[in-house]
């Protein structure tokens, strides 16, 4: 059996050790660049805290896994697994796929359980392989496409996002009301879902989110915000009030740039910024800088310049001078706040002649 070779704990043991290797030089890396930039350290000690507390509820499905996978492969092979790349619905699958084909040929526990571990390393290994190969230049596209007309690429994430959660609701929903008293059986694992666990555990997701909302809200406990999630689901006005509540400061940027492709409406937020991007560089954008000076006048936000020059397409530069170098970011802030700053325009050196609109 496969507990019977030592070697594969030991490879085990290595990848184990590697990965809390690494884990340990970032983590120092990442506090020394922290004190050096003045960060405070109870808000790095709460940061750790906080990662780690979240990082328990995601483990939870991956002892799980490892539990159900234990009896066809033993212990060490779904340790590796599922503690580097793996998920378990996946493995599941490319284990029973590997086990089926040499199912009647006679092969020894051995050969299957090999084959399929080379299965699953296979099929895994498109992912890494297509992120080091071709994502940079997808994202490229991508970038190039959200440029151009990003009011479709709204719409399609929009639709590609309301999809996914539709289907995922509809699937728990009609799965778990027609399990109801008839549980269905996973082929690959033999597990049985019953209908009544799965709309339980809906409707107590659903309850249990609402009261932490209602404790965060009204309870004031901020520290469950730690379980929130993605900042793409948080208010526009309550990430920012985040921002500027950790110490740190929001400048709006081109405040009236309306552009149709991608930007079909304009949208202020006086109550949540600290300073204005007030001359901006780019063609379509330098008209209103008389406008966005209105606008930060009027609510005495400090001005800033920029070129919004994503390539060297830009005849023209915004600059926001400080009178010394900033020592790091908090005093870059500082400065800011201050308005020790100047800004101005100057001609672009390294103009090459190119317009945005020829870029390839």
């Amino acid at each position: 059996m496969v507990e019977s070779y030592p070697i594969i704990y030991i490879i085990g043991a290595v990848i184990a050790a590697v990965i809390i290797a690494m884990s340990v030089f970032f983590i120092i890396k990442s506090v020394k660049r922290a004190k050096k930039i003045g960060m405070d350290m109870s808000k790095i000690k709460k940061t750790v805290v906080s990662s780690a507390v979240f990082s328990i509820v995601p483990s939870i499905p991956i002892v799980i896994g490892i539990g159900i996978m234990m009896s066809s492969l033993g212990l060490a092979i779904p340790w590796i697994r599922l503690t580097v790349i793996g998920a378990l619905q996946y493995e599941l699958i490319a284990y029973n796929t590997a086990n089926e084909a040499l199912i009647g040929t006679g092969a020894s526990t051995e050969v299957i359980v090999a084959t399929a571990v080379t299965v699953m390393t296979l099929s895994i290994l498109s992912g890494p392989l297509f992120n080091a190969i071709v994502y940079k230049k997808y994202q490229g596209k991508l970038a190039d496409l959200q440029k151009k007309n990003g009011k479709l690429m709204n719409t399609i994430t929009g639709a590609l996002l309301g999809g996914l959660l539709a289907g995922m609701l509809s699937a728990l929903l009609v799965g778990g009301i027609f399990s109801v008293g008839s549980p269905s059986t996973e082929e690959a694992t033999g597990i049985k879902t019953y209908g009544e666990i799965t709309l339980i555990t809906l409707a107590a997701s659903l309850v249990i989110m609402g009261i932490c909302g209602a404790i965060i809200k009204l309870g004031k406990q901020k520290w469950l915000e730690n379980y929130g999630g993605d900042v793409e689901t948080c208010p526009t006005n309550a990430y920012l009030n985040r921002i500027r509540s950790a110490g740190g400061i929001v400048i709006q940027a081109h405040p009236y740039r309306l552009n149709h492709d991608y930007m079909d409406h304009i949208c202020l937020f006086p109550d949540c910024v600290d300073g204005v991007e007030v001359i901006n560089t780019s063609p379509t954008t330098l008209p209103l800088t008389a406008l966005a000076k209105a606008y930060a006048g009027y609510y005495g936000f400090f001005e800033t310049a920029g070129s919004d020059i994503h390539w060297n397409d830009r005849e023209l530069l915004g600059v926001t001078e400080l009178p010394e170098k900033a020592a790091d970011e908090k005093q870059f802030a500082q400065m800011l706040k201050a308005r020790r700053h100047s800004i101005y325009i100057k001609p672009n050196l390294r103009y090459n002649g190119r317009k945005w609109e020829d870029k390839k």
